[in-house]
């Protein structure tokens, strides 16, 4: 049995909407299903944005989407931390 994961992606008309994403999912597949289901000719010029606390960062295409989200958030709590260590 697998588990499925959804993402909730935001679009800037203020819609969103629930995608599968897996761990092999890159950016570049991840903004190609956006495409399809929007039935897009193409994906070509869109790019994923994730946004963190108030921080907004482009997703590279070739990265894989989980990993990029754990290594964002793991070096967002380390900077907290450090922060705060230093107050």
């Amino acid at each position: 049995m697998t588990t499925q994961i959804y993402h909730k992606v935001y679009f800037p008309d203020d819609t969103s909407e629930a995608f599968e994403v897996d761990s092999s999912t890159r950016a570049k597949d991840f903004c190609r299903n956006i495409a399809d289901r929007l039935k897009l000719q193409s994906s070509e010029g869109f790019s994923l944005f994730v946004k963190i606390l108030d921080k907004v960062i482009s997703v590279p295409e070739g990265d894989f989407f989980f990993d990029f989200v754990r290594h964002l958030t793991v070096s967002l709590v380390f900077l907290f931390l450090l922060s705060f260590f230093f107050m």
